[in-house]
């Protein structure tokens, strides 16, 4: 049995921007800049105080539980001018008074570092032949911060706003079975609850009620599925992968579909070959049933609408083979 306790103090000042607008040279280079003009200065994250508290009890021979307390802090992300998604990238409109750097200053009266409360229960079970572990969380957000982008590819503009409290409940489940030598199969399931409390936010001169959404881009329901093989020197893989729905908004007016996805692998390693001391072909199938779905989320969720050019068509199926030598 383990009980550990402790803190950590934390502070960090992130000195960030881009000093030089370098738009159009972006535009010169070929990228679709959108609105994304230089904004430059610094914002602090301190805490003296961090507080955690951690259980562990090994209480029968294969039988484990745990829990875990955590306050945590996030110091300021960075990223470079064409990047929306945190506090100096992605800001403002061509309107004056509104511009990028106009956004900046105005956010650093009002932002205040993420913080949260992490709580989290589970248990553990491990023989031959079976391993299991379940486990329970909740966690509490307070100044959770939040990018918003608008606007097609060619009229971007965004903002980074406090948005308030935040809660969110989830479990995480996984058991692996090993029926016969060499055989291992994989099953987990995620689950999580994640949503907005702030009743009032104000964005582009409205003000919207986040009360009761679910946090953009991020499913409730997780599920994999893994199976693995080795006879002898051939190894055989198949996996599948589901990933639920994804509120696009933060209104959650839009959402992006869920979807299925399978893998397929195969290798044989052939032994020392001539000169090479083992020769190995592998063999894959990525998207093995041709699944249509949204692959890819680039940049910030838009308030209501589709008005927002974030999304990316994932790979149909696809084939791949390579041979490779060691020496």
């Amino acid at each position: 049995m383990t009980l550990l306790g402790g803190f950590k103090s934390m502070i960090q000042a992130t000195h960030g921007g881009t000093k030089n607008d370098y738009t159009q040279r972006l535009i010169a280079d070929g990228w679709n800049a959108y609105y994304r003009h230089a904004a430059n200065g610094s914002l602090t994250a301190s805490n003296a105080f961090l507080p955690h508290l951690a259980f562990d009890w090994h209480f029968s021979k294969n039988h484990e539980i745990y829990w875990d307390i955590a306050e945590n802090m996030r110091a300021y992300d960075y990223a470079y001018q064409s990047f929306g998604g945190q506090a100096w990238g992605g800001l403002g409109n061509a309107t004056p008074g509104q511009t990028a750097q106009n956004v900046f200053d105005a956010n650093k009266s009002r932002l205040k570092p993420e913080r949260t409360w992490n709580y989290v229960v589970g248990y553990r079970y491990e023989q031959k032949y079976i391993s299991a572990s379940v486990d329970f969380y909740h966690t509490d957000y307070y100044n959770r911060l939040a990018a918003i982008t608008e606007g097609s590819s060619n009229t971007a503009h965004g903002a980074f706003l406090n948005v308030g409290r935040e809660t969110m409940n989830g479990a995480d489940f996984q058991a692996v079975i090993r029926p016969l030598e060499n055989l291992e199969i994989t099953n987990s399931f995620s689950w999580n609850d994640a949503e907005y409390l702030t009743r009032s936010i104000n964005y582009g001169g409205n003000t919207y009620s986040l009360h009761g959404k679910h946090q953009t881009y991020y499913p409730e329901f997780m599920y994999k599925a893994n199976l693995n093989y080795q006879y002898q020197n051939a190894t055989f893989n198949f996996n599948v992968n589901y990933l639920g729905s994804r509120p696009m908004t933060y209104l959650n007016d839009e959402k992006i579909p869920p979807y299925w996805l399978a893998n397929m692998n195969l290798s044989y390693d052939f032994g020392p070959v001539l000169v090479a001391k083992n020769l190995r072909a592998t063999f894959a199938i990525t998207n093995l049933f041709n699944a249509n779905y949204i692959g890819g989320v680039f940049g910030a969720a838009s308030v209501s609408g589709d008005n927002n050019a974030n999304l990316y068509v994932g790979s149909p199926r696809e084939f791949y083979g390579s041979v490779s030598a060691e020496f």
